[in-house]
């Protein structure tokens, strides 16, 4: 089983399959595409994998107030040989984790639950602030 709490997956990881990770992975202006927008073959030959499922984790953006993140990682459940460029040939490393191609990999700030954020402020001995306002969904506002 996975090691990662139930409350981290509930607030950021969801399943995704068939086409939609695309949309997810493909947010860069820079990703080559057709006239009519439609990415370029060859590219999404690269990533086809990824249309056999697995999960997208994304959390909270410090640079746009704390909002939902459009970047994250996908890890698929059918992950693709690395490959090396100078070589010219796969290598045996798999890639466990997909990064939006063609822009700067970001730092995860995960959407934390209020039992989360009291199980951290006890292990290192941080003060909870008060009046800490939890959503409908669980996340705990302020964590960050």
């Amino acid at each position: 089983g996975s090691g990662i709490h139930p409350d981290l997956i509930s607030l950021n990881y969801i399943h995704l399959e068939g086409d939609v990770p695309y949309s997810y992975l493909f947010i860069s202006p820079d990703v080559p595409r057709k006239n009519a927008g439609r990415v370029r073959e060859g590219f999404l030959k690269q990533y086809r994998h990824v249309e056999a499922g697995g999960w997208w984790v994304s959390g909270l953006d410090p640079q746009n107030n704390w909002e939902p993140m459009e970047w994250g990682r996908f890890k698929s459940a059918a992950p693709r040989f690395n490959y090396d460029k100078q070589k010219g040939q796969q290598t045996e490393k798999l890639v466990k984790y997909e990064s939006p191609p063609k822009t700067p990999n970001r730092v995860t700030y995960h959407r934390m639950s209020l039992g989360l954020w009291q199980l951290v402020s006890q292990r290192y001995n941080v003060p909870m602030p008060d009046n800490i306002i939890a959503c409908d969904d669980g996340h705990a506002i302020g964590f960050w």
